[in-house]
């Protein structure tokens, strides 16, 4: 190949005809590691962080005889020949093609990725690309249906575990190569991990499972050469089948059984561990009725009685309409050990992670909510942390090391530890899998992880649950969930929507209290708010006061047409209504009569038309008692 066509297959170069720098393409390189020259009619690479000048050729997708002009031949023993022995395709999240890993015959790796602008054409570098997931689109639905995922050193073991319907994974470029965000895809998932039977495959399977700790639910590494002594050095899966033959399943599940959970700590290549089920995904792991019925489980945690359990939260609202005033308020009365909205807390460790708020915002707030009360021990906040994806879980993990009694961690708001790695345009993947970590935490600690988030402008009064920014991932992965939603902005008054999956749904009637101590205060249930606001109507209709002060001046009961008592209206509510309004109100607010009032309402006859009210347990002008009916309502009085 000329110079010219070897400086093609690299990116970022800059120098002239015969002498250049780029990025080497076999490491991570971000600053012109590669130098290139061409000397008498040979191309020569030098990559001043270390690389194998093989490896830097194989990661261009060329040969060493590639390196020499078309011109003149290489040199005796170096071949000139390479083919490709296969591809493996790597698709983002909705299985489209981002690039392909490819294998040579000699031995030799390259990447490539389709040209754009030349169609069956192929650009052997993935510049502009975000590496992802070796079979992507199934781990996610894995990740989904909670299915386990073998993560391999190689795309070839991969496609020996999927060809029985296993599902595989790994990452492009070989051991050593796992990137952080790749870790993401993995949130939530049941990983194992296949190490290969050699050092640099021992501490690329402890690096993937480091990366994974806190993100998955279960990481486990195996062992091959536990179970094949005669694995040879390097061997992988793909030997451990050709070695063991019809036996291979028979023996992996051997592997399985000693596969080693990983808990943070190093873990030996050896270690003998804790057994697993079978991978066979006709099998499943099960619990009878009976003996999940007599199995003695600790009880529910509850940081807030009846309200908060512990678990992974949501608090959501429109911004500025007090929730961070609400989770502030939260934070201090758990901390204390007082009622928070008239519920009952534990008293025990709260973290806060204001991350839009500064020190003096703070500290002015928490001023505002105790009045002249101190704040309780037990109460940290924090406004700076890091993302899922780059230091959060370890912060928090090394914080509860240390404070072990928090048992409340509030993160004020979820946007601000999101994810920042590219990962695709699956947006439910990817807020399950945000989401995913911070569950995973509330669950590995059993504490209650509480996120604020935002609602999205559109109304739903239909289910205020689709209102939640975002797509229904996030919703899926929470367990308890609040909504505060408001008539209008500038209301004082709110609805604290709740749904769960451990306490019962609810809505709570709030009000923000502006004026002494800035805090919500609980007014009621919403059926509580219901009967009051019903109560009030009651109360304030013009027919019931004509009705309650014509008793009141007539104790032993009325009698009279709708149009007599039309008349009498303006007497005791100052309006008026037709005689067909009100005799069609009677009927409808008979039962209201007596459910507040204790009156019984009888319809006028066809004949004189005279319509009756009187106090139950009162005497008619005639000397009766009045009757009800089991409702206690349109009952008949005795003439």
């Amino acid at each position: 190949m000329t110079f010219s066509e070897v400086l093609n297959r690299l990116t970022n170069v800059q120098g002239n005809e015969n002498k250049a720098t780029a990025r080497c393409p076999a490491h991570e390189d971000r600053q012109n590691s590669l130098s290139v020259s061409f000397l008498d009619g040979k191309t020569l690479l030098h990559c001043h962080a270390g690389c194998d000048v093989e490896k830097i050729v194989a990661a261009m997708g060329l040969c060493m005889g590639d390196l020499f002009s078309e011109q003149k031949s290489p040199p005796a023993g170096v071949s000139g020949k390479r083919e490709v022995a296969k591809t493996y395709d790597y698709q983002d999240e909705h299985g489209k093609l981002l690039f392909q890993a490819v294998r040579y015959t000699p031995k030799g790796f390259s990447q490539r990725r389709p040209d754009p602008n030349i169609q069956g054409n192929w650009i052997y570098n993935l510049q502009g690309i975000t590496p992802v997931l070796y079979n992507l689109p199934a781990v996610i639905q894995a990740v989904i249906e909670n299915k386990r995922i073998f993560i391999c050193e190689g795309e070839k073991d991969c496609d020996a575990l999927i060809s029985k319907n296993i599902v595989a994974t790994t990452n492009p470029m070989g051991a050593g190569k796992w990137r952080e965000h790749y870790s993401q895809w993995l949130a939530g998932a049941y990983v194992h991990i296949i190490a290969d039977n050699d050092e640099p495959g021992n501490k690329h399977a402890q690096a993937v499972a480091k990366s994974l700790h806190g993100k998955a639910k279960s990481i486990k590494i195996c062992s091959l050469a536990k179970e094949l002594p005669e694995l040879p050095k390097g061997g992988d899966f793909s030997d451990f089948i050709t070695i063991l033959g019809a036996d291979a399943l028979v023996r992996f599940k051997k592997v399985l059984d000693n596969a080693v959970e990983y808990t943070g700590a190093p873990v030996a290549h050896e270690a003998p561990v804790a057994a697993v089920a079978t991978v066979a995904p006709s099998q499943l792991e099960t619990i009878s009725a009976l003996e999940l019925y007599a199995k003695d489980l600790p009880p529910l945690r509850e940081i807030i009685k009846g309200l908060l359990p512990q678990g992974l939260a949501l608090l959501c609202a429109p911004s500025k309409y007090g929730k961070s005033w609400l989770a502030l308020d939260m934070c201090l009365s758990v901390a204390a050990g007082v009622p928070f909205l008239g519920f009952q807390t534990e008293k025990t460790g709260v973290l806060y992670l204001a991350l839009e708020d500064g020190h003096r915002r703070l500290k002015k707030r928490i001023g505002l909510i105790l009045g002249d009360s101190p704040p309780p021990n037990g109460f940290d906040l924090a406004i700076k942390a890091g993302t899922v994806d780059n230091g959060l879980h370890e912060q928090v993990s090394a914080y509860l090391k240390v404070k072990p009694e928090t048992g409340l961690i509030i993160i004020d708001v979820l946007q601000r530890v999101r994810s920042t790695s590219a990962r695709g345009n699956n947006v439910y993947a990817l807020d399950y899998a945000d989401v995913g970590v911070l569950k995973n935490l509330a669950d590995t600690h059993q504490i209650c992880v509480l996120v604020v988030h935002h609602l999205r402008k559109m109304k739903d009064d239909a289910d205020v649950f689709n209102m939640i920014s975002g797509s229904s991932g996030i919703m899926g992965a929470s367990d308890t969930i609040f909504v505060i939603n408001k008539k209008t902005r500038e209301s004082k008054e709110a609805t604290l929507h709740i749904t769960a999956r451990d306490i019962e749904a609810n809505d709570l009637i709030i009000e923000f209290d502006g004026t002494f101590l800035y805090k919500w205060r609980l007014v009621g249930t919403a059926e509580e708010q219901k009967a009051r606001n019903a109560r009030r109507e009651y109360e304030g209709d013009p027919i019931i006061k004509t009705i309650k002060g014509l008793l009141t001046e007539n104790p032993n009961g009325i009698q009279m047409t709708a149009g007599q008592f039309v008349a009498e209206m303006p007497n005791f509510s100052g309006d008026m209504v037709s005689a067909t309004s009100a005799g069609m109100a009677f009927k409808k607010l008979s039962q209201e009569l007596y459910r507040y009032d204790g009156i019984v309402y009888s319809p006028g006859d066809t004949k004189t038309r005279r319509h009756s009210f009187i106090k139950q347990g009162a005497t008619s002008a005639k000397g009766a008692t009045p009757a009800t009916s089991a409702e206690g309502a349109t009952a008949d009085v005795p003439p």
